[in-house]
């Protein structure tokens, strides 16, 4: 199969023969300076078997969201091969965020303490520019530089917001409250929209029971056990609910980025066959919120470059 478009955790791939489009889920990680981080610009490592994991949640939550009405581009999956078959759309190089609580980059873009309630739901879209940060980017500038038609734009955060609903009610039975999370749309020929790209903790930000918020790292990452040696670490997929409860191993040796709610692990750790028994559950390492220090850091948002960019992939 040609190779249209090749990114960090993910391949897009065309079979000529057919014209049919597929995702390759890749066992990349990001990360930089030996440190796991799902929202780096860079890959790091990777962790045996996250690709299929991935896709097999991406599969989950595609199925659910076409249940409850909201069109997504999947078609079919091999979890096996770690492909997906999705509809041949043109996918502008946007990202569609919904807030519920300020968390991340937006308490240090603005100054704001963790955990204050967004009632409604606060979105934001950003450009995927890694050179310039990842800027927000209005309706005007999305027109201008030819991502979106008119209209695609105000369309695309009403399905957002519909997708919101459908993970906060599939979330919440686990004991999981969503804080945010972020998608991307696609558009056809006839320019109607779809939920692109994958659907996995990867895009989500939750806050457990406990008050802990459980980032992609975490879920993809690694958690202590008291059985383990003190320099061992073991992963646990949380949404075992979605998986077979597979264990995986490190491929490179990572640091889980730490979280103002938890603990840091440390950085050494040893690879970790897959076993049989049942996964642990995630155990919270709390960290008493007042300690938690929002410290300035350089604004990431720049102006936003005029010039038009290619969508992700495109109708051959």
């Amino acid at each position: 199969m040609k190779t249209l478009y090749s990114g960090k955790t993910k391949d897009v791939l065309l079979d000529e023969e057919k014209n049919i489009v597929h995702l390759l889920f890749k066992d990349s990680m990001t990360g930089e300076n030996g440190v796991f981080d799902p929202g780096s610009n860079t890959v790091g490592g990777s962790v045996e078997g996250k690709g299929k994991i991935g896709l097999a949640i991406s599969k989950y939550f595609f199925e659910l969201m076409e249940k409850n009405g909201i069109p997504t581009h999947y078609i079919a999956a091999d979890v096996d091969k770690g492909l997906m078959q999705v509809r041949n759309l043109t996918v502008p190089k946007l990202e569609f965020v919904l807030r519920y609580f300020t968390a991340g980059s937006m308490c240090r873009r603005f100054t704001l303490p963790e955990g204050i309630v967004f009632d409604p739901p606060y979105a934001e879209v950003t450009l995927k520019d890694d050179i310039q940060g990842d800027p927000l980017i209005s309706e005007r500038l999305c027109i201008m530089k030819g991502l979106l038609k008119e209209g695609q734009y105000d369309e695309a955060l009403s399905i957002v917001h519909r997708v919101g609903e459908v993970l906060k009610n599939e979330l919440a039975p686990m004991g999981l409250t969503l804080i945010d999370f972020k998608i991307e749309v696609g558009y056809d020929e006839t320019g109607k929209m779809f939920v692109a790209d994958e659907i996995t903790p990867d895009i989500w930000r939750v806050r457990d029971e406990n008050g802990n918020i459980v980032t992609a790292d975490i879920i993809w990452g690694a958690s202590q056990k008291q059985s383990l040696e003190d320099d061992e670490l073991e992963l646990v997929v949380v949404a075992t609910r979605f998986t077979d409860g597979t264990k995986l191993k490190i491929e490179e040796k990572f640091e889980a980025k730490s979280d103002p709610f938890t603990a840091p692990v440390k950085e050494e750790i040893k690879v970790i066959q897959p076993a049989e028994e049942k996964p642990v559950k995630l155990q919270p390492m709390p960290q008493p919120r007042e300690n938690v220090t929002i410290t300035p850091q350089q604004d990431r948002y720049r102006q936003v470059d005029l010039q038009k960019r290619e969508p992700a992939y495109v109708r051959m």
